[in-house]
């Protein structure tokens, strides 16, 4: 009997359950929820650099926000549509490290979709060699 052949007997028999077959993968599910809350790597690539990777899960853009220093409150860099760019601004105090925390949120059709990230620190060196 080939495997055709085994889920159709499976599936024909008097006491089948819809729940068995999910369980023994000869069953469909319901396609997976969109991911809603944006995730990402960082990594400070220079003195005052930071490069971003976000992934867009299927998603159009992404929306990315910054807070750092004795900044009150987050500051929009932008809306990116590519998941992988740099964040070049210069430190706020030149020579001195700094703390910057990121967050992201999913754009479709201009509008933000789903959850605020978590918020994703970096601390940048300032130094700039001589």
């Amino acid at each position: 009997m080939n495997n055709r052949g085994s889920v159709n007997y499976i599936k024909n028999h008097p006491s089948y359950d819809v729940a068995d077959g999910i369980d023994l993968g000869i069953e469909g599910t319901a396609a997976p929820a969109p991911v809603m809350k944006p995730t990402a790597t960082q990594k400070a690539t220079g003195p005052n650099t930071v490069r971003h990777n976000v992934k867009k899960n299927g998603h159009q853009a992404v929306d990315v926000y910054c807070r750092r220093g004795t900044e009150e409150a987050p500051t929009k860099l932008g809306r990116y549509s590519r998941s992988r760019f740099d964040d070049d601004r210069p430190n706020l105090v030149p020579g001195q490290p700094e703390c910057r925390e990121y967050t992201y949120q999913y754009v479709d059709n201009d509008e933000p979709v789903g959850e605020v990230s978590d918020v994703y620190r970096v601390i940048t060196s300032g130094i700039v060699a001589a």
